[in-house]
């Protein structure tokens, strides 16, 4: 540039508009009106129980899986009671076997896995310098979500002997 030659600045204009439309606001709205109606709702709603039980045929390896699973109430016992120590406890088995006695028996063994701590041979422990409790018996309950019957259904109980 030289000497006393006035060159004229570029000038630029900000215009500050949104790059939001119309189209954002009613989606904004829309989705504040859903939020506050989800809010209005008693959540009792959202927690209540089918009456309509398990539907078959839905997933055919759930429908195998679920057949197996059943509900454990092992309870234990002590010589001496102690105080604030659990005397039952509910657990989840999966029947992995069943098969008559003998041929053409009625009489059937039923072989489940479940949670060693649940099923302990040995007893289980109720806290620091207090005796054992000992394994008493075992109730096993078929799963009731086909049955409709809110009281379950015992496939076996079983009393324990030392």
């Amino acid at each position: 540039m030289r000497r006393g030659e006035n060159k004229q600045m570029s000038r630029y204009c900000l215009k500050s508009t949104s790059p939001r439309g119309n189209g954002f606001y009613v989606l904004l709205l829309v989705v504040g009106v859903l939020i506050a109606q989800g809010l209005m709702w008693p959540a009792v709603t959202f927690a209540s129980a089918r009456d309509e039980g398990y539907q078959f045929g839905n997933g055919q390896a759930l429908d195998r899986a679920s057949v197996s699973v059943v509900r454990l109430v092992v309870r234990y016992t002590s010589v001496t009671p102690v105080a604030g120590c659990t005397r039952s406890m509910t657990g989840l088995g999966v029947l992995v076997g069943s098969w008559a006695a003998t041929p053409s028996s009625p009489v059937f063994s039923d072989w489940i896995l479940t949670d060693g701590s649940l099923v302990d041979p040995n007893g289980i422990s109720c806290g620091a310098g207090k005796p054992l409790e000992q394994l008493n018996s075992i109730q096993i309950y078929l799963n009731n979500a086909y049955t409709l019957n809110p009281v379950g259904q015992t496939l076996k109980s079983l009393q324990c002997r030392s």
